[in-house]
């Protein structure tokens, strides 16, 4: 037990001695710097794509015109697209 903590000791003696100590801090530092600037684009996008994903009031606005043009002309249309003689109406029907 006392050889292999020895050797274990020599094997990080010479790892210790090898390693660049300040290169690593760079390329952390580095990659801090990128990794910072990678999180700012992601923000950026994310709310451009919500900006450009809104279209809850250009909807909205849109169903109240149509519905306007529609009671204008006298018609009324159910906005799920369903079609059918209760939500369609053109005026009294004549027999």
């Amino acid at each position: 037990m006392v050889d292999a903590l020895k050797g274990v000791n020599k094997v990080m003696t010479e790892v210790n001695a090898n390693m660049d100590i300040n290169g690593i801090r760079e390329v952390l530092k580095e990659f801090s710097k990128q990794s910072e600037k990678m999180d700012m684009q992601q923000e950026m996008m994310n709310d451009q794509m919500d900006m450009a994903m809104d279209t809850g009031d250009v909807v909205a606005e849109s169903d109240e015109v149509y519905d306007q043009i529609l009671a204008d002309i006298g018609m009324n249309i159910d906005h799920d697209q369903k079609v059918n003689s209760n939500t369609l109406s053109t005026g009294p029907v004549a027999q």
